[in-house]
């Protein structure tokens, strides 16, 4: 029962993660822009998250060396969420999503080429699988996708990356995973708050459905991802629960396709299948 558990925690995160783009791109469409829908994300899931940090009873308190990783931190979180973001005006919300997912192996090609970590033919195969699988998915739709959309969505890859692993060798590490989100997702507002003052301001919510995608995408790919992420790693650890993370790129192109009607044909089912395998053979090494 307890690997059960796991396993749903760990699909229900990577797919509530995957709904990103669902309640994302509709706000775009309204006129919203990548830095406004993120402040608002960030705002209203470090809120519910305080909440239920309150209801937990846990202690929201932390040390003065935590202050300025977890602002870096939050500075990574939000450049990562923008960029995403930003990918979507440029290409299939699908497309943009599955590059991102490349963080697994970008993490250990820095872990190669940075930190000595023995290079071998697994690493070797990944590498060329996941080139070829965003190659494939960038002519999914029978018409190439654009380089600067597919380089931004890129950068997300790398900045998660570097967030991973930055988290794994700081004492950040130590927080309570509830209480570390908080903070990371409360910097993150911060620093937004202010470079949203100082240059395009703080824009109002345009409407209604605008602020329901804003409370969902907050609540859902947010809040729920993050603590089902928990849940699942301490019932299944992480390895099985970064391999069941594949269902995210999965559950992006199916919003994609059936709801934004987006392109997607032979070439962009095996360009997936190809960046899956990349990433587990990445997963399994570990």
């Amino acid at each position: 029962m307890q690997k059960l558990k796991g396993i749903f925690y760990a699909i229900a995160s990577s797919a509530t993660f995957g709904l990103i783009s669902l309640f994302s791109v509709p706000l775009l469409k309204e006129g919203m822009s990548s830095n406004q829908i993120t402040f608002y994300r960030l705002a209203l899931a470090a809120l519910m998250m305080g909440l239920i940090i309150l209801f937990q009873r846990k202690s929201f308190r932390i040390a003065k060396q935590h202050i300025l990783p977890l602002i870096g931190f939050g500075a990574m979180y939000i450049f990562t969420a923008i960029m995403l973001l930003q990918s979507y005006t440029y290409i299939d919300s699908g497309l943009a999503t599955s590059i991102h997912f490349l963080y697994p192996v970008v993490v250990t090609i820095l872990m190669v080429l940075f930190f000595s970590e023995k290079f071998s033919t697994g690493i070797a195969a990944a590498a060329f699988l996941s080139v070829s699988g965003v190659a494939l998915l960038s002519m999914g739709g029978n018409q190439l996708a654009s380089t600067t959309g597919i380089l931004i969505a890129f950068s997300t890859s790398i900045s998660y990356a570097l967030y991973i692993m930055g988290v794994n060798n700081s004492k950040v590490k130590e927080l309570d995973a509830s209480v570390f989100t908080f903070y990371v997702l409360c910097m993150g507002t911060i620093i937004l708050f202010i470079l949203n003052l100082s240059f395009e301001g703080i824009a109002s919510i345009p409407s209604g459905k605008g602020a329901m995608n804003l409370v969902l995408l907050a609540l859902l790919s947010t809040v729920v991802s993050n603590i089902t992420l928990v849940k699942a790693v301490k019932h299944i650890g992480s390895t099985m629960t970064s391999i069941l993370g594949s269902t995210e790129p999965v559950t992006a192109l199916g919003v994609g396709v059936v709801i934004f009607d987006e392109g997607f044909g032979w070439k962009s089912l095996i360009g997936i299948g190809l960046i899956l395998a990349a990433v587990i053979i990445v997963i399994r090494r570990k």
